[in-house]
């Protein structure tokens, strides 16, 4: 899967910002592209990092069909 990024520039401050187009909640803001770029990829690390030890509460359901 290609994950996909995207810098705005904030013209008045200077202030890039990135998110991550599937992850919008990963964001990172700098004073270069370099710079947000790697707070970018820092912060989606920690993300992978934080799923990976997520555990998942399993509830089973059970259903009849009507055929």
């Amino acid at each position: 899967m290609k994950i996909k990024g995207t810098i705005i520039k904030n013209e008045n401050s200077g202030i890039f910002t990135a998110f991550i187009n599937q992850y919008p909640g990963i964001m990172a803001q700098g004073n270069s592209i370099e710079k947000v770029k790697q707070k970018l990829d820092k912060n989606f690390d920690n993300f992978i990092d934080f799923m990976k030890k997520k555990e998942i509460d399993y509830s089973e359901t059970h259903f009849a069909s009507n055929d």
